[in-house]
Order: C-alpha cells, then structure tokens, then sequence
C-alpha cells in the first residue's frame, strides 16, 4: 500500500483545520496539541493512506472517542487517551477476528481526528484519509456509515480500566448505550471506541472521501495567510464549499451543561451595532440565529464555523473559549458534503436532534 509520512507541520495544519472543519466540536484543541507532542516526543510519525489505494478485501475500522470535550480536556492526557482507544481496538479485533490493515476517523475534529493516528502510531498501521462526516457531529446516527447501512456492531468502549463490548443490531441503540457507559462514574463522560469494522470496498462506498487532506490544506492556507498578512477570515471563507460571512462580534457569554456524554449549550456573540447572534450546540454547533432576523440563518448538517479574525482556532470547550475572549470572532456558514445534506437519513438524523433543541421548523439548504 502507498502511503504518506505525515510531517510534524502537516499535523498542525491538520489540527486548525480541523478545528474549523468541526464546528465548534470534534474535541477541544488541546487533545490535538498533546497528541502532536506526544507523537514528537516518542519520534512517532503518522501515515496517511488514500483510500483508493486500500485493497477491497482489506479490513479496517473506526476509531473514535466519544464524550464531553471539557470531560476531555479536564481529565485525560494523551497516554490514557491513546490507552483508551488502543484498548477498544485491540478488543475488536478480537470480537471479529480481522486482522486490520488500517483505522479510519468517525469525523473530523481537533480530538478525533488524532485518536485514530494514536491507534495506527500504537499498532504500526496507516490512517484511512476518510471519515464519516467531513465535519464532527454529535450523534452516530448522522454519518455516512449509518446512512450506507454498514452494521455498527460489534462496539467496543474502553478507558484505563475497563473494557464494554457491545452487539446490537442498530445504530439508534447503540448511540443510546454508549452514551449511557460513558456516563457512568467509572468512564466520566468519555471513553475510547472501536466499531463500524468494514473492508475496502465497503469503506469507500460509505466513506467521505480525503477529508484529512482536506482539512490538512486547509490549515496549510490558514498558517501562509496569517504569516504573509492576508485576512485569515477571507482565506477561510474562500476555502470552504460555498463559504459566507454570518457576523462578526465579540463572544459576550455563554453556558453549558455536560451530561449524557454531551455539552450542550449556547454562545452568544454581540456585535458593534449591538446586535446578536445565538448559536446553539450539541458539542457542535447546530443552528445560528441572528437575534433581528424571524427564522435561523444556517442549520446542521451545514456548517457553522469559528474563527478569531487574527486567524485564532478554536471549538466550543471551555478552555479553548477562554482563550478568544475579548477578541473579535468569525462566525462562517458553509455547506455540508454531499452524502450528508443530500440524504434523507441524515437529515431526519440531525433534524431530531434540533428537535430536542427547541427548533419546530423544517431544514432548508445553506
């Protein structure tokens, strides 16, 4: 198989790419930042496999961590966190009996896209460039693996000391009992995952495609705007699929409550003239509303990124929010890949989830 040394540079790019590819979830940067450290430390380097050149009848899987993004940042370090995943993964391939070729991310994100490097670093094997989502997301029941039907069982949660081995036949179910174990005291609202075990023909189908690339040029474009001075927002919006300015302001509150495995909260970001926008999340941001306007601008799957308008990343964990505080934000629409905005299941998929939001309209098109 053909496969590319990912370069300590490229991880960072990767990192702040990703961090605006997850709409304000997918991990809180710090996750990254010490799984990039670790890897230098240890003189690991990650390799990154198209998935064009991944043999059909070869096995992978995904590799994920689910939870809290400040649980994350609060109380895990990149040993127990590699531990956590590497666990869950070596119990699949137990469960199943496949020998995996390669891990793949369940989505985009500043912590999961790094929990699956962590696993292929531990265990010598390449990174698929794909995931489930092109973005993050807060429930498995949106991504493209349960959209193309690919049996999410068995799954398997791990942290430092305990290992759960799910079978259920659907991907309702098994969101429901992963976030019930993660919850439990003994994991503390995260735990590392392995599961949707999948060979190369079925990947491919299932799968978006080049995602980790995507994001990688995307934090590539970030880093030469900011050091030749070019306007990291503009770079931004550009970069993105049908990329548009929503406001700028300055984040003037926010709250959230953790449980269930979830943040769930708002951010409230005022402007100049005094006006202001309200964005909703579930771990990642779900719907934004202008407070003069009569109807949401922009709904999930669709994106709503953030950006400090000097080219600062950052995501809805409460570290990382602090440190923006006082800055001026970027709030930047974009659209979702194809296989998610386009497919019915997703949508119902996300639109339940706005639901248990409050919202109690239709979705339209970014």
């Amino acid at each position: 198989m053909a496969v590319r040394t990912l370069s300590y540079q490229d991880l960072e790019d990767i990192l702040n790419g990703a961090a605006i590819l997850a709409c304000g979830g997918g991990g809180p940067i710090s996750v990254g930042q010490q799984m990039i450290a670790y890897f230098k430390r240890r003189k690991k380097t990650v390799q990154l496999i198209d998935p064009a050149e991944f043999g059909p009848k070869d096995m992978a899987c995904v590799s994920a961590f689910m939870g809290s993004p400040d649980a994350a940042a609060a109380a895990l370090s990149p040993k127990s966190i590699t531990s956590a995943a590497v666990a869950a993964f070596v119990a699949l391939q137990k469960a199943t009996s496949y020998k995996f070729k390669a891990v793949m991310p369940g989505e985009v994100g500043a912590g999961n896209s790094f929990v699956p490097m962590a696993v292929a670093v531990q265990r010598n094997i390449p990174v698929l460039d794909v995931d489930g989502a092109g973005r993050a997301i807060p429930s498995l029941t949106q991504v493209t693996y349960a959209s193309h039907q690919v049996p999410v069982a068995p799954m398997v949660l791990g942290n430092t000391e305990n290992v759960v081995t799910v079978d259920v036949k659907t991907v309702e179910l098994a969101e429901q009992i992963a976030r019930e174990i993660v919850s439990a005291p003994d994991f503390g609202q995260d735990g590392g995952m392995a599961f949707w075990s999948m060979d190369g023909k079925t990947m491919r189908e299932a799968s978006i495609h080049n995602t980790m690339t995507y994001a990688l040029n995307l934090g590539t474009a970030l880093r030469e705007a900011i050091a030749s001075k070019k306007d990291p927002v503009e770079t931004v919006i550009n970069y993105l699929d049908g990329g548009k300015l929503l406001f700028v302001g300055k984040i003037s509150s926010s709250d959230v409550v953790t449980a269930g495995g979830f943040d769930t909260g708002r951010v409230f970001i005022k402007n100049q003239a005094g006006q202001e926008m309200i964005i909703y999340n579930q771990n990642e941001n779900l719907m934004a509303w202008n407070t003069a306007d009569n109807f949401p601008l922009i709904l999930a799957p669709d994106m709503i990124s953030y950006l400090a308008t000097d080219g600062t990343t950052f995501t809805n964990a409460t570290d990382d929010m602090s440190k923006v505080m006082g800055k001026e934000i970027a709030v930047i629409g974009s659209r979702a890949r194809a296989k998610l905005r386009d497919s019915d299941y997703t949508i119902n998929a996300f639109m339940n989830t706005l639901r248990q939001l409050g919202y109690g309209g239709k979705y339209f098109k970014f």
